[in-house]
């Protein structure tokens, strides 16, 4: 990972991670999208609600010491909150957990913990099932077995679709498609170049 401020016409470094233009672009719209949506916000189905979800993620290769690895599908969990503005906008902070092995590599378990800002459009319906879309941005934490240097952070982003089965006034259901991409990391003085996941879930959404 590299230090300090350095700044370029289509990237720029803060921290140690990168950030491309087209992300930057990303992490505008959904904080001017936290930022405006409670004006439009209405009281009828405003709320908090909690929300909890088990699936699988399969990684793309990862690459890194200038080596693809293929990489095994794992586990992924999520639970986080939530605020419903109305019956379409409504936002989260959730943490993530996705588990994997790495094959023929040095680092064979990693984990990514994500914390992630997300933003979900849910359509009108006029029976109980609902299709939404969302996107989301935050930190992932790289997490390795390795005896040293083995984790470090980088930007993540996320994008989601999938529907929701209203079980009651207060319970949801949901299944969705996820895909997630985190940046350049460095791990066990290796570089790990930017990596995506494509990965499935299901589970709850229950209302305060």
């Amino acid at each position: 990972m590299r230090g300090g401020d350095i700044y370029f016409i289509d990237k720029f470094y803060l921290k140690g991670m990168t950030f491309s233009l087209g992300q930057k672009l990303l992490t505008i719209g959904v904080v001017a999208s936290s930022v405006i949506l409670p004006v439009i916000a209405s009281e009828d189905d405003s709320g908090f609600y909690g929300v909890i979800g088990v699936g699988v993620f399969t990684p793309q290769d990862i690459t890194h010491s200038d080596k693809e690895h293929a990489v095994d599908s794992g586990f992924s969990g999520e639970l986080g909150i939530g605020y419903r503005f109305d019956s379409n906008v409504r936002t989260e902070f959730t943490y993530g957990l996705s588990s994997v092995e790495v094959d023929d590599s040095s680092t064979l378990d990693a984990n990514l913990h994500s914390f992630l800002a997300s933003a979900y459009y849910d359509f009108n319906s006029e029976n109980r099932w609902v299709p939404y879309f969302g996107a989301g941005i935050g930190i992932a934490s790289l997490e390795t077995d390795l005896a040293s240097d083995s984790e470090d952070s980088a930007f993540t982003y996320q994008g989601k679709i999938g529907i929701s089965y209203n079980a009651t006034e207060t319970v949801d259901i949901f299944g969705e498609a996820i895909y997630q991409g985190v940046d350049q990391a460095n791990v066990g003085n290796a570089d790990w170049d930017e990596f995506g996941m494509w990965g499935g879930r299901i589970g709850t959404r229950f209302k305060f």
